[in-house]
């Protein structure tokens, strides 16, 4: 199908919403301070009293009706925490009843058993939401309930969605932490207290322009005055031992919530990694290195996260939000072996060496925040003010002993390095909402950031004690960035269609300053980013969705640095100042069945996709892994996901991806000569989850992951696959709980990742310890039935830390 024709479907799309037509009641539900409630439960029924229709609100607070015919009807709104609602309404036409407000009340609270319930999926337009809450993936970490989520794929630690890395939101809010830091936060953070994680597949304007996927944990939050505080611990057993400390606290008056918490975590963890290098002398092969690695890694961390919300009126809110990681010990020893050998297979030397790295890391973000609600229809206007600072320091010491064939010393090389990064981000942002008649809603917001990056590398090589300054290795480089963004986005629903229109535009000005004026790189450009679905539900058995969004990824600060970091005499890694922004494509379109069923296809297309890329030396028997672009990612394929409950106390979610994709990089080595990658792949998931015992205070779950062989980069990475078992028991008539979990019983995320192509030839075998057994206790004080506000910073230039 050429774009013409594919832009005639969706201008006829879109031509034949406005004939649609049908009765729709909609309207929003408010806390008493002016916050939206999500999931309660909302009941429609006749002027006799009899059920006609029952949803949930989002996680805005909104709800919406169908095909509602004329007649008088009411409205009924329940949730646990908060006085029953009933609101009386007659239909003639579309009606937006408004703003409905639930007031707390203390002693229906007071009154609720929690029980274990399994968890559900529903499949949305735009999203797949995984309701969690009080199911056997309540108790340890957030980091084991992603584990566990559709969509989601975390290998050794490793987070994707559809074969990209999402970002990551806590209560709608923005998660700007680097990779490791984003593990070490959501494994110090306890699990029972999450309602529901959304992965969102096609995010609206509303989101930054990197924001192609996102993840959005939703927590439960505080529902009544008073204070609640809970104990965690957790005990895991791997290869090494590793525990988790941690305290929350919750307060809440009539004007003022107050969240503080803290999580300790200190592991040891262990990797094995064995490489393998064919070396070449122009096309001709001309020996081989094999090496074997033992990486151990100690660390220490500590999390504090605070938010107080302060009511100034019943219109208007003030926020403080502080998230702040200090790592004061991570210490990796990596014990290498290596027997060069020549073409024949005779040994010609062996070297060994030593790599021990310190690092030091404090990151600490802040937030300051106001809404002000303009009228009781949902009218609101929210500023955003934030800051980052973020202080890194590495210090390394390698020594390398050279043996000849016979086992005898020829040489011993010592050197260190010193490498230090200062990272400083500011950002401003307004946003503007606006519900319009007729079941339309228009959002509207700008956005401004600077970002300044300050990084230095000093290595010494160390002769007799003495060390002597590098200075092919010793380097400073300073990264400036300014950003404006502005979105529109509307949104509009009819009886059996729905639409979501959106349109961002940013500017970036960007200046890298190296010592080495080769390194220098300056660049400016303003880019559209537009994005559309719209969904057609003809009856409960049948619907359609079509999706399109157009997004972008900026290179992280670390690899725009242009430093070599050498792990050994051998191997480097480095970054690159050239680096450009990847452009992203997705369109996809979904139909599914009886709620239950659905198969969607979907086309990718990435200019300019980054990737570290490892490329041999043949000359100096060297291997390096360069940060770089790819000239191109496209992909193609079909997804297909089951979502049901097999009975009352058992939930079964499947889920399937087939994709053909291609990729194209540049051989750094060999000219940059243009190189396909191309392969089939894809993953299947199974989740089973349970409710157990005649008190439901037993759950279980199992899940499964397997993972087909997949092209990465200038690699290929053999299959995996996961198998996990997971217990909960509440105990101590709720107030504490217990739970067991075996994660990766079989070890099957031991994988041989190989680049084989023109004059290249290298693969190693890593096993990450994966396997695993964690046996958690949680304990809940004061009044523990209270539900928490825990909020998290919003500012998405902290992804690229």
């Amino acid at each position: 199908m050429n774009k013409q024709n594919i832009l005639n479907v969706i201008l006829l799309l879109c031509g034949t919403i406005t004939f649609a037509q049908g009765y729709t009641i909609t309207g929003k539900v408010i806390n008493a301070t002016q916050q939206p409630i999500p999931y309660v439960t909302v009941l429609l029924t006749n002027a006799d009293g009899a059920e006609i229709d029952g949803l949930a609100t989002t996680t805005d607070g909104v709800f919406t009706f169908k095909s509602v015919t004329e007649g008088k009807y009411s409205l009924n709104f329940s949730y646990i925490g908060y006085a029953f609602v009933t609101r009386d309404i007659e239909i003639t036409a579309d009606l937006n009843v408004g703003t409905i407000v639930l007031e707390e009340d203390t002693a229906l609270l007071e009154a609720v058993t929690v029980t274990g319930k399994v968890p559900t999926v529903k499949k949305m337009a735009d999203r797949t939401v995984f309701n969690v809450g009080n199911t056997s993936l309540a108790n340890g970490s957030v980091w084991n309930v992603l584990q566990k989520t559709p969509q989601v794929i975390i290998l050794n630690n490793n987070l994707t969605v559809k074969g990209q890395s999402p970002t990551v939101y806590i209560n709608n809010r923005k998660v700007y932490l680097s990779a490791s830091e984003l593990q070490t936060l959501l494994e110090g953070t306890a699990a029972n207290s999450i309602q529901s994680v959304e992965v969102i597949t096609n995010p609206s304007a509303k989101y930054d322009a990197e924001d192609a996927i996102v993840v959005n944990i939703n927590m439960t939050k505080n529902l009544i005055t008073g204070y609640n505080g809970s104990l965690t611990a957790d005990y895991t057993q791997g290869i090494y031992p590793k525990f988790s400390l941690g305290t929350g606290h919750f307060y809440k008056t009539d004007k003022l919530n107050v969240y503080l918490g803290y999580t300790y975590n200190k592991k040891k963890i262990d990797r094995v990694t064995s490489e393998f290098v064919q070396y070449y002398t122009a096309k001709e092969k001309d020996g081989y290195w094999e090496s074997d690695l033992d990486l151990d890694t100690w660390e220490e961390d500590h999390t504090v996260t605070t938010n107080i919300d302060y009511d100034l009126s019943k219109k208007s809110s003030l926020s403080f939000s502080a998230n702040a990681q200090f790592t004061p010990y991570w210490e990796r020893d990596t014990k290498s072996n290596t027997i060069a050998y020549n073409q024949t297979g005779v040994i010609d030397s062996t070297f060994y060496s030593l790599n021990n790295t310190r690092d030091t890391k404090n990151n600490v973000a802040l937030n300051l925040g106001y809404t002000y609600a303009i009228d009781d229809d949902g009218q609101q206007l929210s500023v955003l003010a934030h800051h980052t600072y973020y202080d890194y320091s590495r210090n390394q010491g390698v020594r390398t002993n050279y043996f000849n064939a016979s086992g005898g010393l020829l040489n011993t090389n010592d050197f260190t390095s010193d490498q230090n990064q200062e990272i400083a981000i500011y950002t401003g942002q307004v946003d503007y909402e606006l519900p319009l008649p007729k079941n339309m809603n228009l959002e509207a917001g700008v956005k401004g950031v600077s970002i300044s990056a300050d990084s230095d590398l000093l290595q010494q090589s160390v002769s007799g004690n003495v060390p002597l300054l590098n200075l092919d290795n010793t380097y400073n480089f300073r990264y400036d960035e300014y950003n404006l963004a502005g979105y529109v986005n509307g949104s509009k629903n009819w009886d059996k269609w729905s639409i979501r229109m959106g349109i961002r535009s940013e500017y970036t000005n960007a200046e890298g300053t190296a010592a080495n004026p080769g390194d220098n790189n300056s660049f400016d450009y303003l880019k559209w980013f537009p994005s559309f679905s719209t969904s057609y539900t003809p009856n409960y058995n049948h619907s359609f969705t079509l999706g399109y969004k157009k997004s972008i990824t900026r290179p992280g600060y670390k690899r725009l640095n242009p430093f070599r970091f050498y792990l050994n005499d051998n191997s480097f890694v480095t970054g690159n100042s050239q680096l450009l922004p990847a452009v992203k494509h997705y369109a996809n379109i979904d139909y599914t069945f009886k709620s239950a069923y659905t198969v969607s296809l979907f086309y990718k297309h990435v200019k300019n996709p980054m990737a570290e890329l490892s490329f041999q030396e043949n000359d100096n028997r060297k291997m390096k892994y360069v940060a770089d672009n790819l000239d191109s990612e496209e992909s193609y394929g079909i997804d297909f996901y089951v979502s049901k409950p097999i009975s009352n106390r058992w939930y079964m979610y499947f889920e399937s991806s087939t994709f053909y994709n291609k990729l194209q990089f540049f051989a750094v080595e060999n000219g940059n000569q243009l190189v396909n990658n191309n392969q089939w792949t894809g993953w299947l998931f199974l989740g089973n989850y349970f409710t157990l015992l005649k008190d439901n205070s037993l759950t279980a779950d199992v899940t499964y992951l397997y993972v087909l062989p997949a092209n990465d980069a200038n690699a290929e990475v053999t299959q995996r696959n996961y198998l996990s078992i997971g217990l909960n028991k509440s105990i101590w008539n709720n107030r504490a709980s217990i739970s067991l979990q075996a994660n990766d019983i079989f070890n099957g995320q031991i994988f041989t990742s190989t680049t084989r192509y023109l004059n290249q030839y290298n693969s190693y075998r890593s096993r990450f310890e994966n396997r695993t057994i964690m046996l958690g206790f949680k304990y809940k004080f004061g009044n523990y039935r209270l539900r928490n506000n825990k909020k998290n910073i919003d500012v998405e230039e902290r992804d690229r830390l």
